[in-house]
């Protein structure tokens, strides 16, 4: 089976543009080239998994979406981690001050 890398780039497009992104910050924010990261969105350049993957991971949604294999963002991801995610997203300032502290310390414990 063949990617549709039209459907790719449509949505790294969205995903970019949903997070206020310019192509520039992406590319340093994922330690790229800019060049490369326009020349996957143009499609003048095939992404190699370890791209796509690492792309799926910043932007938080699976590489079935991301490919235009699924048409959930998430599918794959556990309804529980989607609903966390997502409130996380709508929590204020503050409030995401607390959850991170406490994200923190598990951080700690995990290395």
């Amino acid at each position: 089976m063949e990617i549709d890398y039209t459907v790719f780039r449509e949505n790294l497009k969205r995903l970019i543009d949903s997070r206020g992104l310019t192509i520039k910050d992406l590319a340093a924010d994922m330690g790229i080239t800019t060049s490369t990261l326009t020349r996957y969105i143009h499609g003048y350049r095939t992404p190699e998994l370890s791209y796509i993957i690492m792309l799926s991971r910043f932007f938080n949604v699976s590489i079935d979406w991301l490919v235009g294999e699924a048409d959930d963002k998430s599918s794959g991801i556990p309804q529980k981690v989607v609903e966390v995610a997502n409130l996380y997203q709508l929590a204020s300032d503050s409030d995401r001050l607390v959850v991170d502290a406490v994200l923190d310390k598990y951080r700690k414990v995990k290395k």
